[in-house]
């Protein structure tokens, strides 16, 4: 890894390289501002996987007990 790539909790990815820097779920291209603007939508945690079936419910699931 380098210092231009951060791996948070295992599951969420900051690569400059890679979009801009977004963070994003590991190996994927899904922005993790997805799940978190999620409740916004009225979409649950568990409605996730139907929106983004590329990212496994566990990684949504941690990102989500980080959040505030």
């Amino acid at each position: 890894m380098t210092a231009d790539q951060k791996n948070v909790l295992g599951v969420v990815t900051i690569d400059k390289a890679v979009t801009h820097g977004t963070p994003r779920f590991a190996h994927t291209r899904a922005p993790a501002q997805t799940l978190i603007d999620s409740p916004g939508t009225g979409e649950t945690v568990d409605d996730f996987p139907a929106v983004c079936p590329s990212i496994p419910r566990q990684h949504a699931f941690s990102l989500q007990l980080s959040l505030p």
